[in-house]
């Protein structure tokens, strides 16, 4: 796992570049705009990353387009009240994911996803929002905490695993079916902190999803029972970093029951105290 001993490296070279509260920071702006902008509509159009705009030296829009509203639609969900309400869940979901992780990696994963959403809408010459950021996070939050629930519409108790793969493939169907060459590089671009911080989740992933299942006797069968197969796939597996025991057999692994990990998360020594918010060697 030659990445993530790379992030455990520089998190511990540059503890103090991580913003604390980053994310508050983020949506108390969006939340500034979003009153602006009612006052005056074409407000967030000083805000859009024009590419265009920087090059003739707005160069403040490298930056603004994270603060951008969100889009005050129609419907039962949409108005203000629906803005208000994004607006709580990216600062639930960002909040929660900066205890975890910290201050540092939830600093360094959004300025993955920013820094190179800004790069790449300058140099191919297209807008940006930050909307495949957010998405990024939301994704963030879907893999590390699968089953915290969430109630859609108010009404039905949703996990969020599967709020996370409705927009996995949506997400796909967007980058296949809808999206030319430079589109298809922004959404890359854009994720391409959650490919850095989760692939050695996908490799599980995609490594278990071909196998076949066990094969079960029937009552009716007769002759000795089989041997017992052994687990094909890793036991443990870090919620934080996404280490198993066949990456390093002397990890030792924990699980957690406090407030944010609901029912019980897993965690090797190396973020469990991190994760409680206690120093390393705790």
């Amino acid at each position: 796992m030659a990445l993530v001993n790379w992030l455990d490296r520089l998190e511990r070279r540059f503890p103090r570049f991580g913003i604390a509260n980053l994310v508050t920071y983020i949506v108390a702006g969006r939340f500034l705009a979003l009153l602006l902008s009612l006052a005056r509509p074409e407000y967030p159009q000083f805000l859009v990353l024009d590419p265009w705009a920087v090059r003739r030296g707005e160069v403040w829009r490298l930056a603004s387009y994270l603060f951008l509203p969100p889009e005050i639609s129609s419907g039962f969900f949409g108005g203000v009240f629906g803005a208000l309400i994004q607006l709580y869940f990216t600062w639930l979901i960002g909040r929660t994911l900066e205890n975890t992780w910290g201050a540092f990696r939830f600093t360094l994963y959004y300025a993955i996803g920013g820094v190179g959403t800004a790069l790449v809408a300058v140099a191919l010459g297209t807008p940006a929002t930050p909307d495949y950021l957010d998405l990024s996070l939301f994704l963030a939050f879907a893999t590390v905490f699968p089953d915290f629930t969430v109630l859609l519409f108010f009404i039905l108790p949703v996990r969020m695993k599967w709020l996370g793969w409705l927009s996995a493939v949506g997400l796909l169907w967007t980058f296949t079916f809808r999206s030319g060459l430079s589109g298809r590089i922004a959404i890359l671009v854009a994720f391409s902190n959650y490919l850095a911080f989760f692939w050695p989740v996908l490799i599980g992933w995609f490594a278990t999803a071909g196998r076949r299942p066990v094969a079960v006797r029937s009552v009716h069968d007769t002759g000795p029972a089989p041997a017992p197969a052994v687990a094909a796939g890793p036991v443990h597996r870090c919620t934080s970093c996404g280490r198993t025991e066949r990456d390093d057999t002397r990890l030792e692994f924990r699980w957690c029951k406090c407030g944010r990990c609901g029912e019980g998360l897993e965690y090797c020594m190396d973020h469990l105290a991190s994760h409680q918010g206690k120093p390393a060697n705790a």
